[in-house]
């Protein structure tokens, strides 16, 4: 992905975009990582976080006059009822459009298994991944089957999928995106490398919270960051414009 967006009509701003951690589902109360299929269903409690942030949405797309004709994410149980929630609350004829390029990463030594499942079979992994937790590792370093030149593959994948959807014939001055903390991960690093100096050959840590937003500008070409992982209840604030 090479530009973000967000600005204001009264700013001149070309578009704001919106990358969302979907809501709490079973799988983040289980502690698991992906499955194979990613049928986790939403948690109750992910429902109710998910009204709310797709209330203060919609007050911010009517403050600001804001044009909008889909909810994108990806194409997961808990993703694609994220972006459900967001578009029955934002109008009836919001729909939903799902991309299987946007699911999270995978490898099979880990899939569906829990910390300490995988922990019996791959010790070094878990160690690796509580440093890269604390943000002292690099994932591209991780001993496991999702190698550096795999997670490459996946990074450009994602981030081509998101530009397609910035850059796509809708005419829409918001863009919303469901993601997983994989993929919302890769297309941070990838903005944050291109117009934030961040480290080429690096991939940290990117803390991407369940019903959190990271705030993208995209004006005259350019993407910025407004804000990362904030809570929806922060959109509805003039003063960080």
């Amino acid at each position: 992905m090479t530009e973000n967006a967000c600005v204001k009509k009264d700013q001149m701003r070309d578009m704001d975009i919106f990358l969302l951690r979907h809501f709490e589902s079973v799988k983040n109360t289980q502690l698991s990582f992906s499955s194979l299929n990613d049928l986790e269903d939403l948690t109750a409690a992910g429902i109710e976080q998910g009204r709310q942030v797709a209330a203060d949405i919609k007050m911010f797309i009517k403050m600001h006059s804001l044009t909008i004709k889909k909810i994108y994410c990806a194409d997961s149980v808990r993703a694609k009822k994220s972006a459900e929630l967001i578009a029955r609350e934002v109008g009836p004829e919001v729909k939903v459009r799902a991309y299987t390029e946007l699911l999270s990463t995978k490898s099979m030594d880990t899939v569906g298994r829990t910390k300490e499942e995988v922990r019996k079979v791959n010790p070094q992994f878990i160690q690796e991944l509580s440093l890269y937790d604390a943000g002292l590792y690099n994932s591209y370093s991780f001993h496991r089957a999702v190698g550096k030149e795999e997670k490459r593959r996946y990074e450009q994948q994602v981030c081509q999928c998101i530009e397609e959807i910035i850059n796509n014939k809708e005419q829409e001055d918001i863009k919303i995106i469901c993601l997983h903390n994989s993929s919302i991960t890769a297309a941070a690093i990838n903005i944050a490398r291109t117009f934030y100096d961040y480290p080429q050959d690096f991939y940290g840590k990117v803390i991407a919270d369940n019903g959190k937003i990271f705030w993208i500008q995209k004006k005259n070409e350019r993407l910025k960051f407004v804000a990362a992982n904030c809570d929806s209840r922060m959109l509805l604030d003039n003063s960080i414009e």
